[in-house]
This record gives C-alpha cells, sequence and structure tokens, in this order.
C-alpha cells in the first residue's frame, strides 16, 4: 500500500511494513533518491494492524488516514512534525469495520471519504465501496451518499490508492479480488458521476501481473507529480 507525497521538495514513500512473524502492519516511510527508497523509518505504530496510509495537506497542516479496521473504527492523524510525529486528529465510523480510506477534493472544494465496509465479521471488505460528503477532516458532519453502497462487487470495489484526476478526468484505482486471489489485478476505473445523488465509474484497464518474471498480484497504485509507485507479490520459488 505506498503512498508518495513531497514535503520540502523531498520525494518519501509512506507503506505498510507488515511483520509476518506478529501478524501485524505498521506505517513506515522512505526518502526516494534515484528510484531508490532510502532512510527507511518507522513512523506509525500501534497495538493493532496499520495499513494504506493515505496522506492529505489541508494549508500547512498534513494529515493521515492509515486503515485501521482491526480497532474497528477510521482514525485521522495530524502531523506533529514531519514524518514520524503524529497524533490522534479525529474518529468516526465507531465499531465499525472499515478499510482503505481516503478522502479526495473536487474542484468545487468539497471533500469526499470514499471506504470499503462490511456489515459484520463473516463478509469480507472487498465487497462494497461506500462514499460520503464530509465537512472536513474533523468529520463532524459526514453524509452518506444516497446509493451506498455504491459498488458492490468485489471484482472492483476495493480501493488500491487513491481517486486522482488525470487530463480532466478523475479515476480511482481498485483491486480486482478473482480467482481465489487477494488483490490478484489493478484496476483503473473511470468516474463518470460524483455527487451525492449520483455515483458512476466505468473500468478503463485491469493491469495483470504478467509483465515481470514471477509476479503473482498487483494491487495498489499512487501517483504525485509524474512519479508513481504500486506494489507486487512475488511467487515463492
Amino acid at each position: 500500500d505506498p503512498f508518495l507525497f513531497s514535503f520540502k521538495n523531498v520525494k518519501y514513500v509512506f507503506f505498510e511494513n507488515y511483520s509476518y512473524k506478529t501478524k501485524k502492519g505498521k506505517i513506515s516511510c522512505g526518502k526516494i533518491s534515484d528510484y531508490n527508497i532510502t532512510n527507511v523509518i518507522d513512523v506509525l505504530e500501534k497495538d493493532y494492524h496499520l495499513s494504506f496510509p493515505f496522506l492529505i495537506q489541508d494549508g500547512e497542516d498534513i494529515y493521515m488516514i492509515p486503515e485501521t479496521n482491526e480497532n474497528k473504527r477510521l482514525e485521522v492523524y495530524k502531523c506533529k512534525k514531519f514524518p514520524d510525529n503524529w497524533e490522534l486528529y479525529s474518529t468516526a465510523f465507531e465499531g465499525e469495520r472499515v478499510a482503505d480510506p481516503h478522502v479526495f477534493k473536487d474542484k468545487d472544494g468539497e471533500l469526499w471519504l470514499f471506504v470499503n465496509k462490511s456489515p459484520n465479521d463473516i463478509i469480507p471488505l472487498d465487497n462494497e465501496l461506500h462514499v460520503f460528503k464530509i465537512d472536513s477532516l474533523k468529520l463532524n458532519q459526514i453524509t452518506p451518499h444516497k446509493s451506498n453502497p455504491v459498488v458492490l462487487d468485489s471484482r472492483s470495489a476495493r480501493n488500491a490508492g487513491s481517486v486522482f484526476e488525470y487530463e480532466n478526468k478523475l479515476y480511482r484505482p481498485s483491486q480486482s479480488n478473482v480467482e481465489g486471489i487477494y488483490g490478484r489485478y489493478l484496476n483503473i476505473n473511470e468516474i463518470t458521476a460524483l455527487n451525492i445523488d449520483n455515483y458512476s465509474e466505468k473500468n478503463c484497464v485491469t493491469v495483470k501481473p504478467d509483465f515481470h518474471k514471477n509476479l503473482h498480484s498487483i494491487h495498489h497504485l499512487h501517483q504525485i507529480n509524474n512519479s508513481f509507485v504500486f506494489d507486487v507479490a512475488y511467487k515463492k520459488k
């Protein structure tokens, strides 16, 4: 779940750092230099699993909204000192299972929260995409989209990065969870309608893990300033 962020003309990548020993992820980041990741440090760790470290800047303030599904709520963190000092700023969806949250600001300045939700501990988080209009990152007012869940399909619902604009069109990366494999393929979907009454998107391309030897799956994409990053899983030899 890598996310790029530029701070004082230096590019960083934030990502889930997962331990197969503890079965828990923490958030780490590193500087990008000549297409290499250097100076990797841990920036946020809890006694529950963290992943999908989406970052957003509002004026001079920087916020992170990692996935905190294991803690059964959505958590927003505010940066006190970049890149490794964060404090809890706001929460929402207390007691609910939510995954891969991110916020998109449209051309009218409206804030939209995209999040995957599940009604219980049995149904996977891959099936439902929910959209909410929010007042701010304080999350004092959260208005659900009238068509929630706006996508109900494990082949395209789960977020795989954040919404981005390209040539005056909006796109949402999503996972294609097929063939019994989590995060098997990566979709790029064009958002054709986004308002509180209507949401629609159409698939533009599906990226399969066939562009390099021994790839097993690809399930995340993020880009800023003509740079992009994605993750892959390799087959065991």
